[in-house]
């Protein structure tokens, strides 16, 4: 039986090949580094059981149906889609509790159920049923976004672009839900 002549390997199919090989092992590594199997997509498309708007002291709740819910909701998910980068910065149990009750601070809770995750290249913010937003005082400059899971704070933050946050207040004063006193 003849099989013929065997051809000598091609220098483009060992290379095409090795870097085949090189981006299937760097995929699977960043898959299994950040548990997450799709790391690199960057959209955020999440509908919330409910928002609250800790404004000034005073709770705004935002229902879902409602006008407000679409719009807000709409924003969020634009603001956490693309590129965001994790921090160490954390929200403490005082900072928290100074987000709920302070007549100087504003930010936006968000909560889902079932708890949601944040595709990217970090480990962090795989699994949390909280979002907490702060839009007026303490970390409101740093575009800094909690999460939180069963009630415990998550640790570090992640961090969007200034017009993202900025975005999101316009929203909360255009639709007259929050307004500094």
């Amino acid at each position: 039986m003849d099989v013929g002549e065997r051809t000598p390997p091609s220098l483009v199919k060992v290379i095409l090949f090795a870097v085949v090989i090189f981006g299937l092992a760097a995929f699977a590594i960043m898959a299994f580094n950040t548990g997450d199997i799709l790391w690199f997509w960057p959209v955020f498309e999440e509908l919330p059981v409910g928002m609250v708007i800790h404004c000034y002291g005073q709770d705004v709740i935002i229902k879902p149906g409602e006008a407000a819910y679409e719009a807000v909701n709409t924003v969020l998910n634009e603001s956490l889609t693309g590129s965001k980068r994790w921090d160490s910065l954390s929200m403490s149990d005082i900072t928290y509790t100074d987000y709920l009750d302070s007549p100087t601070q504003m930010a936006l809770e968000v909560s889902y159920d079932p708890p949601v995750r944040f595709h990217s290249i970090y480990k962090f913010f795989k699994r949390l049923d909280t979002l907490v937003i702060p839009l007026v005082g303490r970390h409101a400059d740093k575009q800094a976004i909690f999460g939180r899971l069963r009630e415990n704070t998550l640790s570090g933050s992640y961090h969007v672009g200034i017009e993202d946050t900025s975005a999101l207040l316009k929203v909360i004063q255009e639709q007259g839900l929050c307004l500094k006193p």
